[in-house]
This record gives C-alpha cells, sequence and structure tokens, in this order.
C-alpha cells in the first residue's frame, strides 16, 4: 500500500509588568532599541485586506463534514492549481487550532472540509481563536495557508518558508480570503533487484532531504513505499527539491538467522548518504527508473573486553548496540548478558553493517553500577579488540519549583504516566541522556541517572499556559546553557516554573511602510553562549493575517528581536545566522508576568 528573518524601527510600550520571581537573576531593565528611526506604537497601521467582517449566511457546501456548532466565525477560501490557475474540487482543507476542543485531532482525523465544484470551501461554526489552514489534494502537495512553499505535510517542524501563518478570529468574524495555490506533487519511481537481478519484494523505500529541524541539520522523510510483487516502488506527494532515495531490506530477510543480511542502500548503490547520488524533483515531475540493486553483506561478530574504573572485570554486565539506519529509523538490539572470560572478555555476533554505539552497563563487585559506551562502524568484516572501561554514571537531583511557591500543576498525561519528568538533552544530536525514570516526586524533588556528556537541563510533562522559567545550579543560570555531567559526580539543579511567562507583541511594516504579513519575527538570546542546537530561547514566529504576531511563552532574560524579510531563507537555529541578525535587531529584556509591544520595519539580514 502507498505510504505515503535589518532594520529595525521601534518603540516598545510595556504592557502589565509584574516583579520577577526572587529565584531569577533577571532584572526589569527596559527596552534598548538598535539606533533607527522611532514610530509611535501608538500609530496604528490599517491591516492589510482582506479585513475580517460579519460572516454573510452563506450555504455550507454540502461535502462539508457537519459539525457542532461551538461558535459563529467563519474562515472561507478558494483552492486552485498553481499551474493552470484551475479552481479544484475535492481538495481537502483542514485546520488546527489554540481552541482544543476545535483543534484536536480525534479518531476520525484532524477537522476538514472538502472544495465544491468551484474549488470553493467554507468553515463555519468556529469558536474565537487563532487557526491554521492547511489545503491538499491528490496529485498536490499540501501548503500551509500563507507559507512561502508547500512541502509542509506530515511535517512536525517544518522549515520556516513551509510555515504558514495564523488566522485570528473574534466571535462572529469572517475571514474570507484563505485562498490556496497548490503545486503538482512531484514522484519518484523505480524498482528494486537482489543480487541475482529478481524483483526484491517488500522492501522499504524512501525518499529524504536535508534539513534544518530543531536547529540541527538532519535528512527528513518525505515519502515511503514498499516494493511489490514486481519490485516497483513509488515515491509520490513530493514538493520542489533535492532528494536521496533509500532502500531497507524486508525485515523477514534481516532476522532469517543467516550468516548474511542485506543492508541498508542509497541511490545508485552505494552505503553512506555522502556518495549517494541526489534526484532533482520539479513540480509535477515524475522521476522514473530510479533501480538498484541490494548485495547481500557478511554478519559481522564484535568482540573486546571491559574493565571497571577500579581495574576490576565487572560482575556482570549488559550490552546495548543501537544506531539510526539509513531510513532515519533508530533500532537496539540488546544483549542481555553474554559470557565474560578472563579478563571480562565479551563477543556480540549477528551485527549487520552500520555507525553503532555500544553502551555498556555494568555491575562491580562492590554492587555499584557503571557506565561505558564506545562508537564504531561495522563494514561486514569481524571487529576485535574493543576496549571500554566503565565509570559511574552521572546524576541529577534536585527540585523543581513554581515561581510563585503553589504547588506544582498536575502532568498532562493520564494514568501512571501522570508524572512531570526531568530531561537531559544531548547537544550533539537531541537525545536524552536520562538512563531511567527521571519522574519528579509529588514534593517536587527528583534524582535521575544521566548517562555523562554535555546537556540542557529542562523538564517534560508541563500542562498547557506552563513552561520552564529558568533553571539554576546553585547560583549559576543554567537556562538552555549546555552544562557538562561527569561521570560519578552529583550535578545539582533547581527547575523554576510559571504560568506567568513573558510575551512580545506587535506588528511589522516593509520598506514602504505598509503593513505587511510576510516576514517572520525572529527572538533569541543576547547571551551568544546560549546559541545552541535544540534551545527554547530561540523563537520563530509568523504573523496572523492583519500582519500581527504574538510570540508567547518565553522565558525571562535578555533578547534581541529582529523581522526577517520574506523569502529569505535564514536558518536562524545557525549562530553564524543569528551572528548576521544581531547587528539590526533591537534589544528587548522580558520579566515573567510581562507583555511588551513592539512595531518593527522587515529588512534583509546582514552579510
Amino acid at each position: 500500500m502507498r505510504r505515503l528573518l535589518l532594520f529595525v524601527a521601534v518603540s516598545l510600550v510595556l504592557g502589565s509588568v509584574s516583579d520577577l520571581a526572587r529565584s531569577s537573576p533577571h532584572s526589569l531593565a527596559g527596552l534598548k532599541p538598535c539606533p533607527t528611526a522611532v514610530r509611535d506604537a501608538g500609530q496604528q497601521n490599517p491591516p492589510p485586506p482582506p479585513t475580517p467582517q460579519r460572516p454573510a449566511q452563506a450555504a455550507q457546501p454540502a461535502r462539508d463534514r457537519v459539525r457542532p456548532t461551538t461558535g459563529t466565525a467563519v474562515i472561507r477560501g478558494r483552492v486552485f492549481a498553481s499551474d493552470s490557475g484551475a479552481p479544484l474540487r475535492r481538495a481537502r482543507v483542514t485546520w488546527s487550532s489554540d481552541v482544543p476542543a476545535t483543534g484536536g485531532v480525534s479518531s476520525q482525523g484532524p477537522p476538514g472540509v472538502m472544495t465544491d465544484a468551484n474549488g470553493r470551501y467554507e468553515i463555519r461554526d468556529l469558536p474565537a481563536g487563532r487557526y491554521r489552514v492547511f489545503a491538499r489534494r491528490t496529485g498536490y502537495v499540501q501548503m500551509d495557508f500563507g507559507a512561502r512553499r508547500p512541502g509542509s505535510y506530515g511535517r512536525t517542524l517544518p522549515s520556516d518558508s513551509e510555515r504558514g501563518i495564523t488566522i485570528e478570529l473574534a466571535d462572529g468574524q469572517a475571514f474570507a480570503g484563505a485562498d490556496f495555490h497548490l503545486a503538482r506533487a512531484g514522484v519518484i519511481t523505480g524498482h528494486i533487484l537482489d543480487e541475482y537481478g529478481d524483483p526484491l519484494i517488500s522492501a522499504f523505500v524512501g525518499a529524504s532531504r536535508m534539513d534544518t529541524v530543531g536547529g540541527r541539520r538532519r535528512s527528513v522523510p518525505f515519502a515511503a513505499d514498499n516494493t511489490d510483487d514486481q519490485g516497483e516502488y513509488r515515491l509520490s506527494g513530493l514538493p520542489p527539491g533535492t532528494y536521496y532515495v533509500v532502500v531497507s531490506p524486508p525485515q523477514q530477510v534481516r532476522l532469517s538467522g543467516q550468516s548474511s543480511t542485506y543492508a541498508d542502500v542509497f541511490y545508485p548503490g552505494v552505503p553512506v548518504r555522502d556518495q549517494a547520488r541526489p534526484i532533482t524533483v520539479r513540480a509535477g515531475q515524475e522521476v522514473t527508473e530510479i533501480t538498484f540493486t541490494l548485495l547481500p553483506v557478511r554478519l559481522a561478530r564484535v568482540s573486546g573486553s571491559v574493565v571497571t574504573s577500579q581495574g576490576t572485570v565487572p560482575k556482570s554486565a549488559s550490552f546495548t548496540l543501537a544506531r539510526s539506519t539509513q531510513i532515519g529509523v533508530s533500532q537496539t538490539i540488546v544483549y542481555g548478558g553474554p559470557a565474560m572470560g578472563a579478563g571480562g572478555t565479551f563477543a556480540l555476533p549477528g551485527v549487520a553493517p552500520g555507525e553503532y554505539d555500544l553502551v555498556v552497563n555494568a555491575q562491580t563487585e562492590a554492587g555499584t553500577s557503571e557506565l561505558g559506551t564506545a562508537r564504531f562502524s561495522v563494514t561486514g568484516d569481524d571487529i576485535s579488540g574493543v576496549m571500554i572501561v566503565t565509570g559511574a554514571e552521572g546524576r541529577l537531583s534536585g527540585t523543581v519549583k513554581t515561581d510563585s511557591g503553589a504547588a506544582l500543576p498536575p502532568a498532562t498525561a493520564a494514568g501512571s504516566a501522570a508524572r512531570l519528568r526531568v530531561t537531559a538533552t544531548a547537544v550533539e544530536d537531541g537525545s536524552d541522556g536520562v538512563l531511567s525514570s527521571a519522574a519528579v516526586n509529588s514534593d517536587g524533588t527528583f534524582v535521575a541517572p544521566v548517562r555523562p556528556g554535555p546537556r540542557l537541563i529542562g523538564l517534560s510533562g508541563l500542562p498547557s499556559g506552563w513552561g520552564v522559567a529558568v533553571v539554576f545550579s546553585g547560583e549559576r543560570n543554567i537556562t538552555d546553557l549546555p552544562v557538562d555531567v561527569r561521570p560519578g559526580v552529583d550535578f545539582p539543579a533547581q527547575i523554576i516554573v510559571s504560568n506567568r511567562l513573558p510575551e512580545i507583541a506587535g506588528s511589522v511594516i516593509d520598506q514602504e511602510g505598509k503593513p505587511t504579513w510576510d516576514f517572520t519575527v525572529v527572538v533569541f538570546p543576547r547571551d551568544s553562549s546560549r546559541w545552541v542546537p535544540g534551545s527554547q530561547l530561540t523563537r520563530g514566529e509568523r504573523p496572523n493575517q492583519r500582519g500581527e504576531f504574538r510570540v508567547d511563552r518565553l522565558r525571562p532574560g535578555d533578547y534581541y528581536i529582529v523581522a526577517v524579510q520574506g523569502g529569505d531563507e535564514v536558518d536562524w537555529s545557525e549562530p553564524e545566522a543569528l551572528e548576521r541578525l544581531r547587528s539590526a535587531s533591537a534589544e528587548i529584556t522580558l520579566a515573567l508576568g510581562e507583555k511588551k509591544t513592539v512595531q518593527l520595519k522587515v529588512g534583509r539580514p546582514g552579510t
């Protein structure tokens, strides 16, 4: 089955301001705008058309799914083909919202309506709120309303140019200009053969391209399929771009128990992405005969020895081999405890080719637990002489408190999982280094064993409206700052959470002084040591239909704020990009409970 960014002109108006919690190091400082022309923030620019109006009593298209009446706001628009301009009938229009009952995904999928014969749609009975609207149709690429390019379908973190704008409605308002121009989707087809030239059935084939997700450059999957009885696959729904095609053998072949297996292969038949041939797909293009062969490779045996930090042989040990496959799927092999000979020797059989992280959990004769790791590449040949010296685990301990001193909020999860949990994110790859349960106790205390290394300390499970305000280690503010968790050392941390996190709102004008919605507002810390991948201090937000933006749930601190010109592909998660933005940015300081208003003028980032 087919599967699928300056010149900144600013005056700031302080909103309601409250003192920062005593535990925070940030003071209530005023705004320091960059030297540039100043506008009165009280001057209101007229919103760009279309302007929300009271909804007319138009009939709902017959094909629209009937929904319970929960409000009186309306969104209307049309869906067209971008190449011909023809209206598209039976295009599916869906939406998400900050109103949980409206934007939530039910067992029937996200809410949606279908366009009529003229490509028109209408979403009725909406409560007041902020909405994002999406359109897609078979043979076309999904697009967010207001996005600069298509391709967000199935993407939890779409790129800046793929992100649309929000439609913000009061009760009884209508927005009648949510039109879409969908690009035709591209396709990659071909066959997968075995070493004899026969079709390989049920092989997994995927198309991915390199993109920045969560501040990290990584391979992002866009389409996938399994080969049929003729070894044929079809990767459809592709937005224009450059892709890498990779095939992974059928699962039953991997688990055959024989001394050889098939390895993941990139087109045109190479083992790693750096050697692969990229495939360029234009809008609506079908690229055919991307065919290649899978060859069997030998399963390897990995052997070596384990020694504890005291130079002794472990009493026992467990071994975990983990790798991320070429298709973006993590695979883990756990060896429960192979017999260790003299000197703590071990042997791990049946290891397929790939890049591996070996994690050894050892028990010493004294009954303490130690951890050791090794990284190596398997190509089919046996690997011997792997020496692993274990050391004590790192440990996080401390408390989670609210800024007000009140009780902690309940976690979002239900049942036995309803616990706040401490996280220790690796800067390099975003993985969580917590080795076992890191649940926060009812009194706010926690103790968590952690894999040593650079970590960002955080918290998961907070309900809507709550967030981490600041993280301390002693008197040091380590909020979104990598800290070194060392083996055998207890790292103290205090996590302060709040439901009064700061907010910045405002509007943006273009170089001619006209309101615009073609921009992204980027907020990032003034402390460049916090320009790290995965930091929650760096945020990018698109506006609503009136060119107004809001960046909420920020952490207290000193920031830069800048509006990025639409069409500038700025990867604002990269330190080099933030450095270019800094000279054109305004400075702003935020404390708990503050809401500040700014007006920005867009321009291009410095070079």
